[in-house]
């Protein structure tokens, strides 16, 4: 004869099929979704670090393009700012001490006299023919020049004598008729100085 369950036993049963077809596959989802949420949390975390990552090397380039932009920007300035004292020094410096070191024997009658002379005498001396005009700078006596003038040099010119102009210091010999002008005014001179010595004077001055 067959057995019959005791409540004990059914108990047992009851708890048995509780704990296979619920607690258990509970169980296993639960262990199923901690392990996801520490896999997403590994996920969102290495995203989150690698986004960090991104970010700061974003900013650091960017903090490094300003800062280049910013020293070549600088060294810009830097040296227009050079370029421009450079200039300053050499054209209140360098052109003041031409201006005055020329200003004087520009405007000497004798130094004039003897201008004209060499002008005169190397034009004969090449075989040009032609009427010559001489004139000195309004800061010259022509009546001292004339005085001091050689013989033969007054003969040559068409007026028998130098004239004034308006430039401010030197002489100039023009041959008339062939259009030629031997320019010893002050302004051809200070070129004509300049040109030889600007070279020595930045070297001088700003070989530091």
């Amino acid at each position: 004869m067959e057995k019959m369950p005791t409540a004990k036993g059914k108990i047992q049963e009851i708890c048995d099929l509780l704990k296979n077809e619920t607690i258990e596959p509970a169980k296993h989802e639960a262990k199923e979704i901690i392990e996801k949420a520490h896999a997403d949390a590994a996920s969102i975390l290495k995203n989150a670090e690698q986004s960090i990552k991104d970010l700061h090397e974003k900013a650091k380039k960017s903090i490094e393009d300003e800062k280049n932009a910013f020293d070549s920007s600088l060294n810009f300035s830097l040296k227009q700012t050079l370029k421009t004292l450079k200039q300053q020094i050499e054209k209140e410096l360098f052109n003041s001490s031409l201006n005055e070191m020329l200003e004087k024997p520009l405007s000497d009658p004798l130094i004039a006299s003897k201008l004209i002379d060499s002008i005169v005498g190397a034009i004969e001396k090449e075989g040009i023919d032609g009427d010559l005009v001489a004139q000195v700078a309004s800061s010259i006596s022509a009546e001292k020049v004339n005085g001091t003038l050689l013989e033969n040099v007054k003969k040559r010119l068409s007026d028998k004598g130098v004239l004034v102009n308006g430039f401010k210091g030197g002489v100039m010999v023009q041959i008339k008729d062939k259009r030629i002008t031997i320019d010893m005014s002050d302004e051809a001179i200070k070129d004509l100085v300049a040109s030889f010595v600007r070279k020595e004077f930045k070297e001088m001055v700003f070989s530091s």
